[in-house]
């Protein structure tokens, strides 16, 4: 099969005393006969934000479109130029309007609320709208050794039932931390952390919630080198953490791992999420120096709960000429709700079915097994 495909672009920026605004578009237009995505397939990440009251009101909006997977236990390709149709076109926008308030040297309050909806080009999964609060008075310069702070959380995501996937899909979260760390000296900080969860899903019996904990360790020693290691329960099982930087004259190494909770509207999302260095975000393609269209992470057409873990590593090296980058990837994921298995390729999330579904379907417990 021959195919022709041409990928104008443009990128855009704007920045002002109080005022900031960047654009970046492509369109991807093929003469493919059938298959994938279609023969137009949009990128977008557009985002701009205002400060409306000095040093006081905020405001973000953002727009986003593009192309991800949509079955991970399906054939799958890192462009939209393929026959296998496991892609699905996103979109998604919203605005974020926010207060932040510097109490003296005593502590900081910063509060918002997000609004943004999501939906797909072709009916793929439902669409849904989200509402997220946040709030959080953290300690302040007073305060040089001991850190401390009270945070919370409260998220509604209500869902269209577009795709057929089903009414009862509603869910509510929330969550309520007390932080709490102190610095030893320059190179060495320990961390900690108590709080609850609730989760509240629109079926029977769906209420989970739970008391969670967190410590960990920051060890620093030197400005260009940092290590974040720590372990903490939550209401869904364990969560361990880790994040390593390291940066040299030339050479900048990172790895991060986690295991937390999230939904597959999060994962759509966060696919769309674009580097700032291009509208198409990592990874590269080694061969051609071109970003790669796809996002190599898997999602879920579904609408329920995810365990996300994941191990990410990136290298890039800076030459006299020219930079050099390896793609950060994704190299574990587990599938299923008691049974773990390495995926054979890329990150698939650890998808925990909501209490309503009593049955996994059938390629699922097949792979589980």
């Amino acid at each position: 099969m021959t195919c022709t495909a041409v990928m104008p672009s443009v990128s855009l920026q704007g920045k002002g005393a109080r005022a900031n605004v960047g654009v970046n578009a492509a369109m991807e237009m093929n003469s493919r006969s059938g298959g994938g995505t279609g023969n137009f397939n949009p990128f977008l990440n557009a985002n701009g934000d205002v400060e409306l009251i000095e040093d006081f009101f905020f405001t973000d909006v953002f727009a986003r479109a593009g192309q991800t997977t949509t079955d991970p236990f399906r054939a799958a390709s890192d462009t939209s130029l393929t026959e296998n149709e496991n892609t699905s076109t996103t979109y998604s926008y919203g605005i974020t309007p926010s207060i932040r308030r510097r109490l003296g040297s005593f502590a900081t309050f910063n509060a918002s609320a997000r609004w943004d909806q999501q939906f797909s080009a072709n009916d793929d999964f439902d669409d849904s709208t989200q509402r997220l609060y946040n709030a959080s008075l953290l300690s302040g310069d007073d305060f040089s050794r001991l850190s401390w702070g009270v945070t919370g959380e409260h998220r509604i995501t209500e869902y269209e039932n577009n795709a057929g996937g089903g009414d009862r899909q509603d869910d509510q979260y929330s969550n309520v931390r007390l932080p709490l760390g102190y610095r030893i000296s320059r190179k060495w900080q320990l961390t900690s952390s108590v709080g609850r969860e609730w989760q509240d899903y629109d079926a029977q019996s769906s209420d989970r919630d739970d008391d969670t904990w967190d410590v960990g360790v920051v060890w620093t020693p030197s400005p260009r080198t940092s290590l974040n290691v720590g372990y903490g329960d939550r209401y869904f099982d364990n969560a361990p953490r880790l994040d390593f930087s390291h940066r040299s004259k030339r050479v900048t190494l990172r790895a991060s791992y986690d295991r937390t909770l999230t939904t597959t509207r999060d994962l759509r999302a966060r696919e769309l999420d674009f580097g700032p260095d291009n509208p198409f975000g990592l990874p590269f393609d080694p061969g051609t120096g071109q970003p790669i269209p796809v996002s190599e992470n898997r999602g879920f057409l579904d609408s329920g709960s995810v365990i996300d873990e994941r191990f990410d590593a990136s290298v890039a090296v800076q030459g006299a000429a020219h930079d050099a980058h390896a793609a950060r990837q994704p190299l574990r994921a587990d599938a299923g709700r008691q049974h773990r298995r390495r995926h054979f390729r890329r990150c698939v999330p650890h998808l925990q079915p909501r209490p309503v579904r009593q049955a996994q379907p059938e390629r699922w417990r097949h792979l589980a097994g």
